[in-house]
């Protein structure tokens, strides 16, 4: 009996540890920063919104490709093109959805960092305490966790991931049972929660009907952001219940001088407030309540200086996010314009609920036409056959960034692709071997668009072409050392266990 009892104790720690380990596998120990002057290492190649080195997760949705160990460590991502759109409705469910898987995923919450603008957060693994019954709820919601979302060595999966889930979450993140809100919770002393939208867009018209967080301190963020920095936002404080503050950045630069405070008539926790920012080539909308609130022209942006437009204008996603800017951690200026440190016992949403909230009633995406709409067509028609303009076709559209069409990471950097399912086959892997089959498409684009190459009259991608191009991508890096390091701690914990179970035998 004492045996058994202690081979019990054994395997539950050895458990633990791997679960632990696996928790940590796609970002490092000590935390590695990434900047214009330093990028990431070929071992965690990946650089987050945040400024953050990691893999898996991290090449996924938001990767930087510029602070990345390069362009090809970020997965090429979604882009909606009309008439397609993206919606969250509390009154009505997508149209598809998969069950939830049974095993337990870690689930990342947002970690506020030493620095002056919120935007500039690490992920922080920790056990996921999301229960099931909430998990299921959010996936027929259509939504899904980050960690796992395009994280699988299955392509089957990944498309169903692209075409059943809208947003990814993280943190604290609940279905009102109620209601049937998005609820971003921050239980005392968490670094709160967000959803970000899984398709991005380039121009267009993003729709939010909420409410924000109350307390000083407490900060909601309603953000459309690229993956090279560009960025529109609306900023609410916890402490400032009639008022909302609105602001935008090119390519990651920090200038706050631009941002504006507008007046709400009726308190914004209190109430639901529709929230709209309508972007086009020549403007940027905030809207609030169906009355523009500001209007900034691109053509007010200029920079005489370096003779650009410093005017947001990559595809963006669309995130949603309760943060303690009133963190104690924080820097001194944060938390001032937080309107103070947090009251992390006595405020009323502590006492009553157990966290400050933000509850989302309603969420739309719809974009406009761009400058790559005649591309995208073309390349449907050279894939597919003709008359296959469709949603189904549609939905298939995904870019990246090439810095060698235009080192400045503006739009003409962009290439897209119609025939690609973007995915990360593990929490170690990126991007980098999903190169291989970018390239072999572009080989077959090229070839396609050679005069006098000899072509099926349907114009087609052959059926050899098309399975090819479903080969060999999103493997594991070689020189990815994350892979190693969890064989050997999980090969040592299994040694001791059976070294130990042996001695007591």
């Amino acid at each position: 009996m004492v045996l058994i009892n202690l081979n019990l104790i054994i395997l539950s720690f050895l458990f633990q540890t791997i679960k632990l380990t696996k928790a940590e596998l796609y970002k490092p120990n000590i935390p590695i920063r990434c900047s214009i002057n330093k990028h990431c290492p070929p071992e965690w190649p990946c650089c987050s919104p945040y400024g953050e080195c990691g893999a898996g997760p991290m090449c996924v949705g938001g990767c930087n490709p510029k602070f990345s160990f390069n362009d090809d460590s970020c997965i090429p991502s979604h882009i909606l093109f009309s008439p397609l759109t993206l919606q969250f409705d509390r009154n009505s469910f997508p149209k598809n959805t998969i069950d939830i898987e049974k095993k337990k995923t870690p689930l990342l919450i947002r970690r506020y960092s030493n620095n002056e603008r919120y935007h500039n957060l690490d992920m922080a693994p920790i056990v996921d305490t999301t229960n099931l019954n909430d998990r299921m709820e959010l996936h027929k919601r259509g939504l899904f966790h980050h960690t796992n979302y395009l994280v699988t060595n299955s392509e089957v999966e990944a498309k169903e991931h692209s075409k059943m889930y809208n947003f990814i979450y993280s943190g604290s993140t609940s279905i009102d049972p109620n209601l049937g809100d998005i609820v971003l919770g921050m239980p005392k002393r968490t670094t709160g929660s967000q959803i970000a939208s899984t398709k991005q867009f380039l121009y267009g018209k993003a729709k939010v009907r909420m409410r924000t967080g109350r307390s000083r301190g407490v900060v909601t963020g309603l953000v459309l952001i690229s993956q090279v920095g560009d960025e529109i936002d609306f900023e609410f404080l916890g402490s400032e219940l009639n008022s909302v503050q609105s602001n935008y950045y090119y390519q990651g630069e920090l200038i706050h001088t631009r941002m504006q405070r507008f007046f709400i008539n009726t308190d914004i926790w209190a109430n639901y407030h529709d929230y709209e920012i309508d972007w086009n080539q020549e403007r940027i909308q905030w809207i609030v309540d169906g009355h523009v609130v500001r209007t900034l022209f691109k053509r007010d942006t200029w920079d005489g200086n370096l003779r650009i437009f410093k005017y947001p204008q990559t595809p963006m996603r669309l995130e949603i996010a309760i943060w303690p800017g009133g963190a104690e951690t924080n820097a001194p200026g944060t938390i001032s314009w937080a309107g103070g440190l947090i009251d992390w016992e006595n405020s009323p949403d502590i006492l009553e609920k157990g966290q400050f909230s933000a509850q989302i009633q309603y969420i739309s995406i719809t974009p406009y036409e761009n400058q790559f709409r005649i591309e995208v067509n073309d390349c449907i028609q050279r894939i597919y056959g003709p008359n296959r303009l469709n949603r189904e076709t549609l939905s298939h559209i995904t870019f990246s960034y090439n810095k060698f069409k235009d080192p400045s990471y503006t739009s003409n950097a962009l290439e897209l692709y119609c025939h690609l399912t973007p995915r990360v086959n593990g929490w170690t892997s990126s991007g980098n071997n999903f190169d291989k089959k970018c390239k072999k498409y572009r080989q077959i684009q090229a070839n396609i668009e050679r005069p006098g190459n000899a072509m099926s009259s349907s114009n087609e991608l052959n059926h050899d072409d098309r399975s090819n191009l479903d080969n060999n991508a999103g493997q594991d890096m070689v020189s990815n050392k994350a892979p190693t390091l969890l064989n050997l701690q999980i090969g040592w914990h299994i040694f001791v266990y059976f070294f130990i179970a042996f001695l007591l035998a």
